[in-house]
């Protein structure tokens, strides 16, 4: 049932591992053609809401009258602002590669389930299928 979570077995976590999946992930930043696996997708997005929280640590315990406190939560907002456009880009890289077309990502959108089987496609099996390609443009033969 769960065997999912022992698919990838060749892939160690080191720190150094997680480090270059999270900075390949980060280069591809607008590339929304194309395949994420399942460790380069869950890597990549478990490292972005560790940074998250660990940056609003400091804005929870010390309030908000702490400089330090108020500049932790801009910096936090502007990582969430950075990171909007790769972890769109993770997510629908990450659903061709279970053989789902990117648009199923505008499924969390549905209120109470949509975000449930938007996870559930997240997680899913990768498939050796063909990733469509768009069609390319016909132009006509110069005679």
């Amino acid at each position: 049932m769960l065997e999912f979570l022992h698919e990838e077995r060749n892939s160690s976590l080191s720190m150094k591992n997680i480090i270059s999946t999270y900075l390949v992930s980060l280069k591809k930043y607008a590339d929304f053609m194309g395949r994420a696996t399942r460790t380069e997708y869950w890597t990549f997005t478990i490292a972005n809401w560790a940074i998250i929280l660990l940056l609003l640590v400091p804005y929870a315990l010390l309030g908000e009258d702490s400089v330090f406190a108020i500049l932790c939560g801009a910096v936090d907002g502007i990582f969430i602002f950075g990171t909007a456009i790769p972890n769109l880009a993770a997510a629908i890289r990450r659903l061709h590669d279970t053989g789902k077309s990117g648009w199923w990502f505008l499924i969390q959108f549905v209120p109470y389930i949509g975000t449930l089987v938007l996870i559930y496609f997240l997680v899913g099996r990768t498939k050796v299928e063909p990733v469509p390609t768009p069609p390319a443009a016909s132009v006509p033969p110069v005679v």
